[in-house]
């Protein structure tokens, strides 16, 4: 007898509700559930979130001491040049927090704009 290529099995639980979702989008897909979840699995793309959350927090408390400085200093110049710095990084950080927000919401947009793509079927005249 022949060795099978893929001799391990996976098995795990989910919900009722996600067993539902999870037969949707195979049928919706047209492939077997091992090849929907192989695909998936070879180029799929996992988003972390974490780093992401954990950065906004950051900046949450950048914008907190930016709000303090400009509510203490108010409309007056600010002549101490370490204030100034101190609002320049804050601004600093939270435009690359910003950008980075921009990417993970493309990346997320395309990736759902392909998927939406490959469900739309081609009109029939």
């Amino acid at each position: 007898m022949t060795e099978r290529e893929r001799n391990v099995q996976i098995k795990f639980y989910v919900t009722e509700k996600e067993a539902a979702l999870l037969q949707q989008k195979i049928d919706k897909s047209g492939k077997s559930r091992r090849d929907f979840f192989l695909q998936l699995a070879s180029s799929g793309k996992i988003v972390r979130l974490d780093s992401l959350m954990s950065e906004l927090k950051r900046q949450g408390n950048n914008l907190n001491q930016l709000t303090k400085v400009l509510n203490t200093y108010g409309d007056k110049p600010l002549y101490s040049k370490n204030a100034m710095e101190s609002v320049r990084k804050i601004l600093e950080e939270v435009g690359k927090t910003w950008r980075l927000l921009n990417q993970f919401l493309a990346v997320q947009s395309n990736t759902h704009l392909n998927t939406s793509r490959k469900k739309q079927k081609p009109q029939q005249n």
